[in-house]
């Protein structure tokens, strides 16, 4: 496998799809002024920590740039036929949310129902062996096909909107995909999946790509179609490759995408149970984002570009980890859950040490929740 996949990384095809991303890229910066003016473009929400009007067209530009991979690609039949499904099952919510990235006016409940929408597609589409995770008494109910084909279709949605929710400072939601793909990349490697190995390497060059241009420049950003497409590009090799390896604990799949998947259950949990609102109502109280406001209103460090950069190296141990663990643990399942344990009280002490600061009117105002 080791020379077919050095022969892959480097074949015409992936060097001519990364330069075609960071023209696409390019392109998309440069011209985005003019596009501004057109769609009298003013993106206000309660997540908005960035001081300038960034393009949020990254994600769009991998998404075009997985056509031409699929169009100009020498890769075989296997490997073309899952960017294919991966490309009609992302349509429906790609198409959403570029009109999201752009206009800002697609309500949350259908930008859900659009991912809904694709997964089914991408599970209808492409023969997928669904893994079967050992978990104590709802490991016998996903031995029942119905009920496996409905966890994993909400862990698809999950995911996915996890990757979105820590999707707000520079470089966070893309260096977490780089660190989530690499890590399943180690896995294929080892099983010698040479399908799961060359996308992972095709998705880490294209956002590499992207990362030229988002950290610490902040020129572009994902956008809602890239945190969404990369949350489910993730989730849905995360299913293929432990349903095709099932001598390979599942539970590295939980290691792997532990950060989004935190963010997002414990932002479920948080706003129903402890805010009494909508799970679906966009907020200002995510982990990342109470970092900003710590660094920014505390007088550490006023200017909001920088602040942004600095949000990412300070949760390192957030995002780095499931790379830096994999390869000491992912053998045994008993130390892949004292890392996902460990992990979780990280995020935890994190989130509680760090107190809600906004500011109003350039006051500073520390409320007095703290989850």
């Amino acid at each position: 496998m080791d020379k077919l996949l050095f022969d892959l990384i480097i074949s015409q095809s992936f060097l001519i799809i990364f330069f075609i991303n960071l023209f696409l890229l390019f392109i998309a910066i440069i011209s985005w002024k003019r596009v501004r003016m057109i769609v009298n473009y003013n993106y206000d929400s309660a997540q908005n920590i960035n001081p300038d009007q960034v393009p949020r067209l990254g994600g769009i530009c991998i998404y075009v740039s997985l056509i031409f991979f699929y169009y100009s690609s020498f890769a075989s039949e296997n490997i073309n036929f899952l960017i294919m499904s991966l490309l009609i099952s992302s349509f429906p919510f790609v198409a959403v949310t570029a009109f999201e990235d752009i206009f800002h006016n697609i309500s949350p409940a259908l930008r859900l129902l659009s991912i809904a929408l694709g997964t089914y597609i991408m599970f209808y589409v492409y023969e997928i062996n669904f893994p079967i995770i050992d978990i104590p008494v709802l490991g016998k109910l996903l031995e029942i096909e119905s009920i496996r084909l409905i966890f994993y279709f909400l862990g698809v949605l999950v995911v996915t909107n996890g990757f979105n929710l820590i999707d707000g400072t520079n470089g966070l939601a893309s260096t977490t995909s780089i660190v989530s793909i690499f890590s399943l990349f180690f896995l294929a490697y080892n099983a010698q999946d040479l399908l799961i190995a060359s996308i992972c390497s095709l998705i880490i060059l294209l956002i590499f790509a992207f990362s030229i241009f988002n950290f610490p420049l902040g020129k572009i950003f994902l956008g809602d179609t890239g945190a969404y497409l990369l949350g489910f590009i993730i989730s849905i090799l995360l299913i293929i490759f432990f349903g095709n390896n099932p001598n390979i604990s599942p539970w590295n799949a939980v290691l792997i995408i532990f950060y989004p998947l935190t963010e997002v259950c414990f932002s479920f949990v948080r706003k129903l149970l402890y805010e009494k609102t909508s799970p679906l109502k966009p907020d200002m109280w995510h982990l990342h984002i109470k970092l900003f406001f710590l660094m920014h209103d505390s007088g550490l460090v006023r200017n909001k570009k920088i602040n942004n950069n600095l949000v990412l190296p300070m949760l390192a141990l957030l995002w780095m980890s499931p790379m830096l663990l994999m390869p000491w643990v992912y053998q045994n399942t008993q130390l892949i859950w004292a890392s996902i344990i460990v992990l979780f009280i990280v995020y935890f002490s994190y989130y509680i040490a760090l107190p809600r600061i906004i500011s109003q009117n350039g006051l500073s105002k520390s409320t007095e929740k703290n989850i």
